[in-house]
């Protein structure tokens, strides 16, 4: 069972699959095993910014005509 050694980390849920698996992540968590900290999961970009990940920061690319740490302006 390729579940056993608990592959998934940040309480994400370890599926198997014959000599495989899957993790579902936890909220904020994506890659394989969960590993990698996704800064953009709530969307916090306003106006149809698009969310840039950063490590455990984000960074929000503006459409024109908006402005702002958020796009907010």
């Amino acid at each position: 069972n390729p579940c056993f050694s608990s592959p998934c980390r940040n309480r994400g849920a370890c599926t198997s699959m014959n000599t495989t698996y899957t993790c579902s992540c936890t909220s904020g968590y994506i890659g394989k095993q969960c590993t990698v900290y996704n800064a953009c999961f709530s969307n916090p970009c306003q106006n149809n910014g698009l969310c840039i990940n950063r490590g455990r920061k984000y960074y929000c690319s503006c459409e024109i005509g908006y402005s702002g740490d958020l796009c907010q302006t």
